[in-house]
Formats: C-alpha cells, structure tokens, sequence
C-alpha cells in the first residue's frame, strides 16, 4: 500500500506558511519520492481543492467561492472528476517510485465540513486507490487561540463581536472519532516545535512518520498574514463606520500585511486577566488535548495549564462582545495612518494614499477613532426598514411574542399603542400617524383604515410619539447598553420623508443614538414574491416593470444619512434565517449580549400560485369590491392551509430572470457594493445581464398568474374550509364556490 499523509491543518496552527513551502518545492520533493500534488489553482498552494468531494451536499454559500476559486480546472460539472484524477496521479508516481515513496496533502476546511463529510469522503476515495492514510493535526493553545482568531476575523469581515471563546478541543475529538490511531497530534507553540518553526517541525515530523528522512529543501519564507493591534482598531471602527467600500477595505487590509514588516506595531495581546477566563473556560479540555499529543513528558508538562481553577475560583464565563469591541479599540493609533500613508508613498501606491489621507479627515463619527470603543452612554435605537419581502413580519411577529423576556434584559420592542389592534400586528405600522398628512388616500387606504381604529387623527400622532419617548426612557433606565427597537416597513415610502423626519428629530431629542438596519433582496427572487403579495392583498398585479429595492434603499439614506445595509438571502444570512440574522447583527451594533431569544416560528403569509391565480379571477370579475369580507376570508383559509394543502408558489417563467437581471443587474451589483456582506459570497449574489431588458406589460403579467389556474386546488380548499367549520365558513365557502 502507498502511504499518504494528510496533514488536516486546524486554524491558525500556520497551515499556510507549511503549504507555500511545500508548494514552492514540489518538483524537489518529487524528486525525491515525495509527492505534494498540484491542482491546477494559481494563488493558492493547499489543497482545499478537496473539498469538491463533497460538493452536494454544500448549500450554495459554500460552493460559490469555491467553484469560483476552482475555476482554472474547467467546468464544475468536471471538477470532482479531475480532483480524484490528479489524486489518482500521484497515488500512482508515489508507487512507482517504489520503496519509501509517499504522497502529502495538506487543508484546512476538511475538518470544517459538517458532520467529518469531507474528511470521510476523501479517506474513502483514498482506499479504493490503495492508500494507507495517516493523518497529522497540530492544535493550539486556548489562551494563544484567542487573540489570533479575533485577529483573523477583523481582518477579513472588520469585526470582531461573534468570537467567544474558542478551543481546537472539538475538532480534536472529531478527528479522533474519524481516524482513531491513525491520528497524530501535535502542539502549534514555540516550546514545542523542533527548532522552534513549525515548517521545522513539520519537516521532521513528516520524516518521522514516513520513516525516512525528506530532502534537504531550501528555506522557506513564512507566510504571516497578520495585521497589527493598530490595524485591528482601525478596520473595525471603519467597519462600524462605514466609511470604505468593501473594494477599499479589502485594498487598505492588504497594505496592512505587506508592511507588517516595516511598521512596528504590535500584535493583539490579551488584557490582564483574561487568560485565567479562558483557562477556566476551557482548560480541562484542553489538557486533555495535550495528555493525547506526542511530545516527551518534559513537553508536555510545558504545555500543561497547571492552574486550571476548580468551580469555587473563578468564574467561566464567557468573554462578551462589548468586551472584545473595547479591547481591540484600545490599540487604535492615529499615528499608525500616518506611519501606513507614508509606506504607501514610499511603495509608489498613490491610489492607497488618496484613501488613507481621506481616512485621516475628520468625520462627524459618534465616535472617534482615537477613543476606546465602549459601550455609549446613551440608548440606543435600531429602527428596522424592513423592505418589502425580506422577512420582516417573522422578525416581529417573533419580538411581539417576547416583548416582556426582552424588556426584562434591556431590548425594549414597545407596542405603539394599547388598542387591540396592535395584538395582531406586531410591527410599527402605527408610526405611519407621524407622516399621516403626506398619505394619498388611493395608495394608502388600508394604512389609513388601521390607523383610523386607533382613534381620533388629530391625537394620534402626539400619543405615537409619546409612546417612542417612553420607550427610549425605559431603554435608559435599565442601564447604558439598553437598547430601543422600532421595526416598520413604510419607512422607505415615497410619502414617509416628513414622518421619518419627525422620528430622527424625536429620537436626537430624546439624547438617543440611533442605527438604521435594512435588508435588501436579489431582483429575480423578489419579483415573483412581489406579485404574490399584490395578489394577496388586492386580487390584482401591480404591474411595476422594473422591481428592485435600490430606489428605497437611495430613499432610506437621504432621509438618515448612513444605512446598514445586508442581503435577504439565504447563504447571507446568519443560520439561513432572517430572524437569527438580525439579531446577531443588533447584538455586535449594541456591542453587548443580548437576551436569548426562543425560536420563531416563522409567519409566512403567503400563498400559493393558484391562489394567486383564483385572487386575480375574483378582481377580474369584480367580487372582491362587492363583498370584501368574504375575499378576507377566503383570502385567510389560503394562508392556514397552505401547510395542509400542497401547492407550488409562482415561479419566474423561463426567459424571465435573464430580463430582470437585464433590466437591473447595474442598480442591484452598486447596492450590493455598499451591503454588509462576506467577501467570499459578494460574488455569488453579483447579477449579471443575460438577455433583453424589455419591460414586463401587464398583459404579460397577467397571464403568467392565470396560467396557475387550478380548479383542483379550488376543490382541496373546499374541503379545508368546510373540515374545520370556522364561523366565516359559509361566507368563504359561498364566495369559492362562484368559481
């Protein structure tokens, strides 16, 4: 059997200072019977490539960045058949070389993929060609782990707020489960390490288990993509500032870590403190981690946390985000932008020090970037534009039903007003009072009628903002992390300007901070979602041509300035879901833990593309105006059977997303520039034009939703609503059954 050796590089053990070494010399090694094969990627010398063996079962988050990534090895539909291919090759070179010949692999997102997939697949792909696989893991310290994985996520995202504390413990177990003996472990310290490099270590550690010693290789550069404290401190508040496209932020990281070298600042050290938190957090864990590792005893009792406290001494708890915000603030400094600017001229970058020297301009921030960044001493407002279609009646209905937990814990979610009405309607419609005057009765007819219920116009307004003040006042009185959310989708409005007005001015009275959140949702996905929620609540398709959320989101940061912006999609959000999304983002804007939220259950309200086709057949035939409660409740059964009654939703006809895509694909890519988005999925959610940018008539439209018309669904609804005998039975059941 040919031995091969995979080295499943855990984060930040210095996996890609070995594989640039490995890969620069690959044709030495060869030569020598080792064999690191080689997969065709520019730029990128381990083997993640890999991880299309498991391609099927990723969502499509993860497979964009690497299909794009893979793309130099040709279509994806050939891709897994030229990684086993080339897997295959060396596999072969390494028994033809005979005697002591063996292959070296090296990744780090194996041991990411979800339940050991990746692992599993790749060990069974290297049994049927004959391989005896060992495999090598380093695993580092808790109490260094810490600050570099805070360190790696401000470099790539620019914040900092989700990183607990962390340990490779899990993923050592994991592996051990997977490989059993097969598993050698190692220590990533410097007392650990032969000749204190872990391209040093690596070298003879691999020589060890092959039971021969490698090549003499040339010394190999470290790959350090690190960037210092001053550099943490200032991609995070440019972060929360908003002040770089992503385009700038990726540019001004980049010169961070090519002048490394030439600019003395430190790296990021833990606070005093906080290395007894992080042992007490996991220090039993990860003795035993190092009791399974193979280094001598002497070693060993080195890596050894021998104050591991008992339960009486010190508390675990965790190391919250405010914490972590404050703590990386505190290496900001000004001095550090001169000292890059001047690297930057030096290198003859001129278009990097434009963007520098407009950084080092005063900017009215809330907070400086010299200045600590703790938590403020005022509350703070999220006010919530939940753009149509983008999941903002789950969010509130969820905030509604826990409005007393999360007030206890500093989130005040007020109700606007104690009428009844507000029971059903979770969210802060009722803000609509303060710009009331501006409505156009034709448009806003419905919003004019629920607020109507509330009582009298002329009062409304008044106990409106009466109702916000309150709650900002309760936020305060709980503390300095206390925390206001409003949540409306009429924000964005043409007609709303004056209202939004009226709750800035309300808000900056009241000596309040305030984040304006928005998600904004792909043009091919919300244009049928669109129109089913037309159908829905009017029977009838509003025929908007050219359907996309840039123009409310323009509106949205003309009225208050900085917007944050993330993308309603399902590889974008946080856990696939909106509601987990949102409050992981208002936690890490809070800078502080917030209460524990029970799962939402989510309020779809949709309903299904015969629906939408039988709603449009009743406005067609004028029903709807003539008995408008009985549209109500047919309208209602819909939604409460759509569980029971199986029904698909309206999808884009063939042809049409190319000519959405056509239409708008230059307004939704500019909106997706300025969108709080992973850098790796940017390029996923990018559209690009596909055919002719002709608008949709309502001819078109039309007959797209008749073209759903199903009179078996009419009778499955039948026998739904007259199987659960509603008091509005028979007025939905004599209206259906015209049809």
């Amino acid at each position: 059997m040919v031995l091969v050796i995979l080295h499943a590089g855990l984060g930040k053990t210095g996996s890609s200072s070995i594989q640039a070494g490995l890969a620069a010399q690959r044709d030495l090694l060869a030569d020598h019977g080792v064999f690191y094969p080689d997969f065709g990627v520019s730029r990128i010398p381990g083997h993640w490539a890999l991880g299309i063996l498991w391609r099927a079962e990723m969502d499509p988050g993860e497979n964009a960045p690497m299909l794009r990534r893979l793309s130099d090895l040709g279509p994806p539909e050939q891709l897994e058949q030229v990684v086993r291919a080339r897997l295959a090759e060396a596999v072969a070179r390494a028994k033809a070389h005979g005697s002591g010949g063996f292959v070296l692999l090296s990744d780090e997102n194996l041991i990411n993929a979800r339940d050991g997939l990746g692992l599993r697949r790749l060990a069974a792909v290297l049994e049927q060609l004959g391989a005896d696989l060992q495999v090598l893991a380093y695993a580092r310290p808790d109490v260094e782990l810490f600050p570099s994985l805070v360190q790696q996520h401000l470099k790539v995202f620019g914040r900092a707020l989700d990183q607990r504390v962390r340990s490779h413990a899990p993923k050592v177990a994991e592996l051990r489960a997977l490989f059993g003996t097969r598993l050698r472990l190692r220590i990533a310290a410097r007392e650990a390490w032969v000749g204190g490099d872990v391209v040093s270590d690596f070298q003879a550690w691999v020589a060890e288990v092959a039971g021969r010693p490698l090549p003499a290789l040339a010394p190999m550069a470290r790959v350090n993509q690190s960037i210092p404290a001053a550099g943490c401190a200032l991609l995070q508040e440019l972060s929360r500032g908003g002040q770089v496209t992503q385009g700038e932020f990726a540019t001004l990281r980049s010169a961070m870590m090519d002048s490394v070298p030439a600019l003395a600042a430190p790296n990021l050290t833990l606070p005093q403190g906080w290395r007894a938190r992080i042992i007490a957090k996991g220090g039993r864990a990860w003795n035993a981690v190092v009791a399974q590792s193979a280094h001598p005893p002497e070693v060993k009792a080195r890596l050894t946390y021998p104050e591991v406290p008992g339960p009486d001494l010190i508390q675990a708890d965790e190391i919250t985000a405010a914490e972590i915000q404050a703590w990386v603030a505190s290496g900001a400094d000004p001095s550090y932008l001169r000292r890059l600017e001047d690297w930057a001229a030096d290198q003859g970058r001129r278009g990097l020090v434009a963007l520098i020297r407009r950084l080092a301009e005063p900017v009215p921030t809330p907070v400086p970037l010299a200045a600590p960044l703790v938590a403020a001493s005022v509350p703070l407002v999220i006010l919530h534009a939940g753009l149509p279609k983008t999941g903002s009646s789950s969010v509130q209905a969820g905030l509604g039903r826990q409005r007393a937990q999360l007030a206890a814990g500093g989130v005040i979610y007020p109700a606007l007003d104690p009428d009844p009405i507000c029971d059903r309607i979770p969210g802060h419609w009722a803000l609509g009072a303060l710009w009331r005057a501006a409505m156009r009765p034709e448009s806003e007819a419905h919003l004019i009628r629920r607020l109507g219920a509330l009582g009298e116009a002329e009062t409304l307004p008044a106990r409106i903002e009466s109702a916000v003040v309150a709650a900002i006042a309760q936020a305060r009185n709980h503390g300095p992390d206390g925390v206001v959310i409003l949540s409306d989708e009429h924000l964005a409005f043409a007609n709303a300007a004056t209202g939004c007005q009226r709750l800035s001015d309300l808000i900056a009275e009241q000596g309040a901070r305030v984040q304006v959140l928005a998600y904004a949702r792909p043009d091919p996905a919300l244009f049928p979602s669109h129109f089913q929620e037309e159908l829905k609540t009017f029977g009838r398709p509003v025929p908007l041509h050219n359907l996309t959320h840039a123009p409310m989101v323009a509106r949205l940061r003309d009225r208050f300035g900085a917007v944050r912006l993330r993308i309603f999609a399902p590889q974008a959000l946080r856990g696939g879901d909106v509601a987990c999304d949102l409050w992981d983002w208002i936690g890490r804007l809070a800078g502080r833990t917030l209460p524990e939220l029970a799962p939402m259950p989510r309020q779809n309200l949709s309903i299904p593309a015969p629906g939408c086709a039988l709603m449009q057949r009743l406005s067609d035939e004028g029903d709807v105006t003539a008995d408008e409660a009985a549209f109500f409740h047919l309208r209602w059964s819909m939604i409460q059977s759509r569980d029971a009654i199986a029904a698909p939703r309206l999808a884009l006809p063939e042809g049409w997303e190319a000519r959405i895509m056509a239409r708008g694909h230059k307004a939704w890519n500019a909106l997706l520039e300025t969108a709080e988005v992973d850098p790796d999925l940017r390029s996923s959610l990018r559209l690009t034009p596909g055919g002719s940018a002709y608008p949709f008539t309502s001819a078109e439209i039309r007959a797209w939703i008749a073209s759903q018309w199903d009179p078996a669904y009419n009778r499955a609804l039948d026998g739904w609503i007259t199987a659960h005998g509603a008091p509005w039975a028979p007025v939905a059941l004599e209206f259906l059954r015209r049809f």
